[in-house]
């Protein structure tokens, strides 16, 4: 019984402490995707990337703190699609 318990509370802690998506992954998928079903957040170099979401930010509806989160989930998703690529 008490290793059942034990289980039962790691689960829950476990599961309470998963990482909650980021908030830029988010508002890809409900800002860009929505029109944009095939956009690979890793055709393009950091520059281009500037450069497009200042062109849609308005047309997007982000306030200020919805672009920076949307851009550094960009950004992170081609770091580590780099890094891999390294390997």
């Amino acid at each position: 019984m008490a290793v059942v318990v034990a289980l039962g509370v790691s689960v829950i802690v476990a599961a309470e402490q998963a990482p909650a998506a980021p908030p830029g992954k988010k508002l890809y998928e409900a800002k860009c995707i929505r029109c944009h079903k095939d956009l690979d957040p890793t055709i393009y170099e950091d520059m281009t990337w500037k450069r497009w979401l200042w062109k849609m930010k308005d047309k997007a509806r982000l306030d200020n703190e919805e672009y920076g989160d949307l851009s550094d989930y960009l950004k992170g998703v081609r770091e580590a699609a780099k890094s891999r690529k390294a390997r």
